[in-house]
């Protein structure tokens, strides 16, 4: 089955900043906002997984010592169990070449040592985003006939006609059909869904899962299913014709 993706050009980038110290933090949002791009601070780790930031995230700036966990722990599980492909650079005191190659081994992109300077920043940040297909195109639509999901009006279509759907059945929505034929394990799709938020009960994203696969009507006869892969999680499979 062809998936069919509209992309459009990415002028403002959304830049994630994790940052403890409110000087520092403050400094960064102001030099990203000089650059035309979109700024969210985050105090600490929880407060960014619990915002689901990165999933809308075009960068990540993060400081090693945050309070909850450090953000060599928090690059790691964006790497890992998020699977977010945003580029992300280190704003941290520590300087050893030891913690620098730590740090792109789990993933970072670049590394730049405290105190900030504002110039660097921002050549560090153009560099970064001129690298990566974030800042080059934006997912816009997704197409999976006869689905078709706009990513921005946040609507789900089944042959012209819009489903209704909660939040967060649209949100496992999109991430199935853009992993499709891919087997999602629960952890990430909970990750997603919930983020730091407890779920209601250990049935809950089953429940989910039965609603979204209800009010899309996943069946043979439009060429989709949702299939539940026993110890792993869920795969959104096209149907053979």
């Amino acid at each position: 089955m062809d998936m069919q993706i509209r992309e459009q050009k990415q002028l403002v980038a959304r830049v994630a900043i994790i940052e403890d110290d409110a000087t520092a933090g403050e400094a960064i949002v102001k030099w990203v906002e000089e650059m035309g791009h979109q700024p969210m601070l985050f105090p600490d780790a929880g407060k960014f997984l619990a915002a689901r930031a990165a999933h809308s995230a075009s960068l990540l700036i993060l400081d090693w010592g945050l309070p909850d966990m450090s953000g060599l722990e928090l690059l790691r599980h964006v790497r890992g169990p998020l699977q977010c492909s945003a580029p992300a650079v280190f704003c941290t005191s520590r300087g050893d070449e030891a913690d620098v190659v730590e740090a792109l081994r789990a993933g970072a992109d670049d590394f730049i040592v405290k105190p900030l300077r504002k110039q660097e920043l921002q050549a560090r940040v153009s560099a970064v985003l001129r690298r990566s297909v974030v800042e080059v195109a934006e997912m816009r639509e997704l197409e999976v006939a006869p689905y078709k999901l706009d990513l921005v009006a946040r609507r789900i279509r089944l042959n012209d006609r819009v489903v209704e759907l909660q939040n967060r059945e649209y949100e496992l929505a999109v991430l199935l059909f853009q992993n499709l034929n891919t087997v999602v394990s629960r952890e990430r799709i909970v990750q997603t869904l919930w983020g730091m938020e407890p779920m209601e009960t250990s049935r809950t994203l089953d429940t989910h899962v039965s609603r979204l696969r209800r009010k899309l009507e996943l069946t043979p006869a439009n060429g989709l299913t949702l299939q539940s892969v026993y110890g792993l999680g869920y795969r959104l499979q096209p149907v053979s014709a």
